[in-house]
């Protein structure tokens, strides 16, 4: 099958100009050790996660406890995922796929791809059927089937007229209908949203209605109760902003805007003259990353610039009242196609006893127990 698509080459041009330009942004504090990880798992009181060198570790959730941590470089991992029967499953750079034995702490060769092609993601349906992230495609391993013609929605960088193309995503959702969410974003520029139906096996070309593409990095995708879908916008482009999206019938409804939660306090402001002003308090705004959902208390938990926080889970309704959790001090670093920092919390999940996991670019992985905040690294 083809695998060359036509893209703008504007967008070319902008990413050969900015995206390696990536510099240091804020920081809470000022001695930090780096830890970066780029994939996580929970499961069987287990957490897994692989790191930027392609090496695993797994913790013991019930201890934190580093229960194995890999020193074999000859092996790079790049991608992992658990069936609907709690089996772990890990991809390579190289097209391998390996399931994890729990008894024997160790891994099997469970499948080696035709074509020597690096695995990005790992997803199961709940037939159990699987399928993978690679470059420049949806593909099934068993039958051997691409998908790659997606259109892309975002108008300002991509062309409305083309056969499609597949990006690469940067968040993966699998829903309880078996549709895969994938998510790319481009600073400034907004981002996109690719969707392709497991189930009947077919790539999803429609619009989300009232989504605006070129406006919001797309940062999450997570399902809530009765299947309701939700995406979480934000981004940090000379002022913070963020967003909560309520999926139904192909429409996205807006129910949580940053600018309701601004602090809009006013106050007497005498200037150098004795003359007495009425101004505003400076409130840089809420820059909304990646959330999910809590089963148990049945809201929304989102990390932010200004830390966590948690939100009844709307059926439709606009979010009028959010509760801090928490902030952790993590290290920022600038967004390399906008002005300001980019969203260094990656993930949000959910522990089965309702712990909150939470990914970062730099400082590890957190749970937090509603108590005590534990970086594992």
């Amino acid at each position: 099958m083809k695998q060359f698509f036509e893209v703008k080459k504007e967008i070319l041009v902008l990413l050969f100009l900015l995206f390696k330009a990536v510099g240091f942004g804020q920081s809470d504090t000022h001695v930090m050790v780096r830890s970066s990880y780029t994939q996580m798992l929970s499961e069987k009181e287990l957490l897994f996660a692989i790191n930027t060198k392609g090496q695993l570790s797994i913790w013991d959730l019930t201890t934190l406890d580093k229960k194995f941590e890999m020193e074999d470089t000859s092996i790079h991992f790049s991608a992992l995922a658990s069936d609907k029967h709690g089996d772990v499953f890990l991809g390579t750079r190289g097209g391998e796929i390996f399931r994890y034995n729990y008894w024997k702490n160790s891994f099997e060769l469970f499948l080696t791809l035709k074509e020597k092609k690096r695995i990005a993601y790992i997803l199961f349906n709940s037939m159990n059927e699987l399928f993978l992230i690679v470059p420049k495609a949806v593909y099934d391993p068993i039958k051997e089937e691409y998908w790659v013609h997606f259109k892309q929605n975002n108008d300002e960088l991509f062309r409305s007229d083309g056969p499609g193309l597949f990006l690469m995503p940067e968040y993966v959702f699998m829903d309880s209908r078996d549709v895969l969410w994938m998510t790319s974003s481009f600073g400034e520029w907004g981002g996109t949203i690719q969707r392709f139906d497991s189930k009947n096996r077919r790539i999803i070309n429609d619009p989300l209605d009232s989504l605006r593409y070129g406006l919001g990095c797309l940062r999450s995708v997570f399902e809530g109760e009765s299947g309701h879908i939700y995406i979480t916008t934000g981004l940090q482009h000379f002022v913070k902003s963020g967003n909560i999206y309520l999926v139904k019938n192909n429409v996205a409804q807006r129910v949580y805007d940053h600018e309701h939660f601004k602090d809009t306090t006013q106050f007497a402001e005498v200037d150098s003259r004795g003359i007495v002003h009425i101004v505003a308090k400076s409130d840089g705004g809420i820059f909304v990353g990646p959330g999910a959902y809590n089963k148990s208390n049945k809201r929304i938990y989102f990390a932010s610039s200004e830390g966590f926080f948690s939100v009844a889970a709307s059926k439709g309704e606009i979010i009028s009242a959010q509760e801090f959790i928490f902030k952790p001090n993590l290290l920022w670093e600038n967004e390399p196609l906008a002005i300001g920092v980019d969203m260094t919390i990656k993930k949000v999940d959910f522990t089965d006893d309702n712990r909150l996991l939470f990914l970062t670019s730099n400082n590890g992985i957190g749970i937090y127990d509603g108590d005590t905040l534990r970086m594992l690294k």
